[in-house]
């Protein structure tokens, strides 16, 4: 078994593709991890990255997780080991980060293989002159380099960056084949576990952070101020400017869940919600909402989610989205 395996066991296929790829020397120079929140994804890539600077690999070449090299990766000082973020308090990629993390990636290895790793994420942050300035690296790397982009929206990207890269898809596990991990990591009875991984779309380390007691407090207590806004009990501009002092982004995931079960409800009374601890308000705001409107708006949370990476006015969304959403009062 692998170390991946050990501690994110739904990611053992992937981890055995890329090991396969690599013994046959068939591991592409460039890859994309593209899959959801809660998947992983950012973790496999940096261990892929032990692996690839480990000093002594196991057979099955895993990183041994003791040696120098693998203790520098897991502290991000290793000078092989290269990742490109948004700066602290930004939400973009600038032009001049990527061009300098590109001469970067460019320099001699220190590795006996001359291997180079950079990882990118979220790739989406990279705005359009960013990607650009990516593109000849993609395009044209320096041998032993393998670069790794990660994205929980790759549509975002570029389709010339997304065709320079072999890209893996990131599906959220059967729920029976992670319960026992979820329960085990969490505490949580399996009765508890169940609904919220259906809450976070079957993403297993989405619903572990969802299952911490505070989160799940947090999240009651914006979804009754949004209901209490539906019945003209709250002020749009308020609830925006807190939304934005917290985690604006995390509240507009929250209401995006919140309209497509009410569409369903209005469309089918009765249907499977994602939100089952809040089916019986649900149902009964369903009642009051025309379905059409309550996919525009829920169309326009997706686009402001999209946008939220983008150096948008998001406060600015959150306001209208949240005064249009008043202003429909649906009740219960």
């Amino acid at each position: 078994m692998s170390r991946i395996a050990e501690t994110l066991p739904w990611l053992e296929d992937h981890w055995q593709a890329l090991r396969r790829a690599r013994s046959e020397g068939r591991l592409p120079h460039a890859l994309l991890f593209e899959g959801p929140a809660g998947m992983g994804k950012r973790a496999l890539a940096r261990h892929l990255v032990q692996s690839l600077l480990c000093q002594s690999p196991t057979g099955s070449s895993d990183a041994c997780g003791h040696c120098a090299a693998c203790r520098h990766v897991e502290a991000g000082t290793h000078p092989d080991a290269l990742e490109l973020v948004p700066e602290e308090g930004k939400a973009l990629i600038r032009v001049d980060q990527v061009r300098e993390f590109c001469a970067g990636l460019g320099l001699s290895s220190e590795t006996p293989d001359g291997i180079r790793t950079a990882l990118v994420h979220p790739a989406e942050a990279m705005n359009v002159a960013a990607a650009n300035s990516l593109l000849k690296t993609l395009e044209e790397p320096a041998p032993g380099r393998i670069i790794i982009l990660v994205t929980e929206r790759a549509g975002a990207l570029l389709p010339t960056i997304r065709s320079r890269c072999q890209r893996l898809r990131f599906a959220p596990p059967a729920a029976e084949s992670i319960l026992d991990w979820l329960v085990d990591r969490s505490g949580q009875p399996a009765e508890k576990v169940l609904p919220v991984l259906r809450l976070a779309g079957g993403a297993p380390l989405a619903a572990l952070q969802a299952l911490d007691d505070e989160t799940l407090a947090e999240r009651d207590g914006v979804f009754e101020r949004w209901v209490d806004l539906a019945r003209g009990r709250e002020n749009p501009m308020a609830l925006a400017a807190d939304w934005m002092q917290a985690d604006p982004v995390q509240r507009l995931g929250w209401m995006n869940g919140w309209l497509e079960d009410l569409v369903r409800l209005a469309l089918a009374p009765g249907s499977e919600v994602k939100n089952v601890d809040r089916q019986p308000i649900l149902e009964k705001m369903a009642r009051h909402f025309p379905p059409d409107a309550l996919l525009e708006l829920r169309d326009r949370v997706l686009e402001a989610m999209r946008l939220s990476s983008t150096g948008v006015n998001l406060q600015l969304l959150l306001e209208n989205l949240l005064i249009d959403w008043s202003r429909m009062r649906g009740g219960s």
